[in-house]
């Protein structure tokens, strides 16, 4: 809890007796009130019990909602607590490695008597989709839920796509786009009988190469581009 009563500490709240209650200060809380529960490693979460104070003041729960919080940035809203009665229970999955079950405005007080959360281990990152051509993790795989992942490519070639991912749940996911590592251009195609200077190899895909033609050919055509993943030339005309 943010602001907890000492003789009745959050700790109450898993101690597997419906009896004890976690209690705040005797106050108000007009910024709200959050009740927090931190895993060491991320849960996919299918089921949040909550016991409420079985005595008396039932109602103050009123208002607060559950969430299931990952440290990657994302939330998921599982319910809200709109009346008053002993129990409640939240079947909305999600991945995370926190449990919030909070109010954001005024607060007066909130006691509740149990806080019961059922999941697996989430899984864990082992390979990357095998369409991503050429691409190198970093941190090296596998790599735990949450892990904030740099993808590269190969020294000849060039990442035309994202280079940054995270492992979700057993996949990789990129931040933005796709990587899209494209070979670079090395050596001018055979069917090409032109002339390229050895300072503008090895380059880029998409990048623009001026050539010349072999003694007594007459230049038709500007330059010369390369080519596709392959790293191969085509003419421009």
């Amino acid at each position: 809890m943010t602001t907890e009563d000492t003789l009745y500490p959050a700790t109450n709240l898993f101690d597997g007796k419906y009896a004890t209650i976690g209690h705040s200060v005797q106050r108000n809380h007009p910024n709200g009130f959050n009740i927090s529960i931190e895993f060491p490693s991320a849960y996919r979460i299918s089921l949040i019990r909550v016991i409420n104070r079985q005595n008396c003041c039932q109602e103050r729960i009123i208002g607060f909602s559950v969430y299931i919080v990952n440290k990657i940035g994302s939330e998921v809203n599982c319910g809200s607590f709109t009346e008053a009665k002993s129990e409640y229970e939240f079947r909305r999955e999600g991945v995370g490695d926190k449990v919030e079950i909070r109010k954001e405005v005024d607060v007066k007080m909130v006691n509740l008597g149990e806080v019961e959360i059922y999941g697996v281990l989430a899984a864990q990152c082992d390979n990357l989709d095998p369409n991503w051509n050429k691409v190198t993790p970093e941190p090296a795989l596998p790599a735990p839920h949450g892990i904030k992942i740099t993808l590269s490519c190969p020294a000849d070639y060039t990442n035309k796509g994202g280079d940054k991912a995270t492992c979700q749940d057993g996949t990789v996911v990129p931040t933005n786009q796709l990587p899209d590592c494209r070979a670079k251009c090395t050596i001018v195609n055979s069917n090409l009988d032109v002339i390229v200077a050895d300072s503008e190899l090895p380059a880029e895909d998409e990048t623009e190469i001026s050539y010349s033609c072999p003694r007594n050919q007459a230049k038709k055509g500007n330059d010369v581009k390369a080519g596709e993943v392959q790293g191969s030339f085509k003419n421009l005309y």
